[in-house]
């Protein structure tokens, strides 16, 4: 085989890691340089507080929107009672198909909270001057169109599966 034309090798650092790679590189061609130019110390806290909003909000929309929902379809029964039996597939579904959007809305508030504060924003904005994609205004607009998306879909999806009987 010639060397001009050997594939490039793929090393995989995390399980399924280099699919994602590829993926991206189909998807978001520039995404490295775009990842490299946005490093800094803030990243890793900034996820890191993402994270723990998202599971703050999953958590506070599981046990009161959901369970709202599917007690008003079934109005007998009672959280305790819940807890007493096995969580079935249905409601369990229902709260993973709001994982998404929620985490669309918690990059979003994150980021309206990094944007107050100068030092931050300007360390979450460096590279900016290359790539117009990395200010968070920019950022804050592709979340919140993915997260319009995503929601037409996992909305009703998550409303059809919590009002469902379990």
């Amino acid at each position: 085989m010639d060397r001009r034309r050997r594939p490039k090798k793929i090393e995989f650092d995390q399980p399924g890691g280099a699919f994602v790679e590829a993926g991206m590189d189909v998807l978001r061609p520039g995404w490295r340089a775009r990842a490299e130019a946005n490093r800094s110390w803030w990243k890793p806290i900034e996820m890191m507080l993402v994270i723990g909003l998202w599971l703050a909000m999953w958590c506070w929309t599981w046990r009161y929107g959901l369970w709202f929902v599917h007690t008003a379809a079934h109005p007998a029964k009672s959280f305790q009672d819940f807890y007493q039996h096995n969580v079935t597939a249905y409601f369990s579904f229902a709260a993973l198909a709001l994982a998404v959007p929620l985490f669309c809305v918690a990059g979003i508030l994150v980021n309206s909270a990094v944007g107050l504060v100068p030092l931050l924003r300007e360390v979450s904005e460096r590279g900016s001057d290359k790539f117009p994609q990395l200010t968070l205004q920019r950022s804050n607009r592709d979340l919140a169109r993915a997260c319009l998306k995503i929601s037409l879909v996992a909305l009703p999806v998550a409303l059809i599966a919590a009002a469902a009987p379990f």
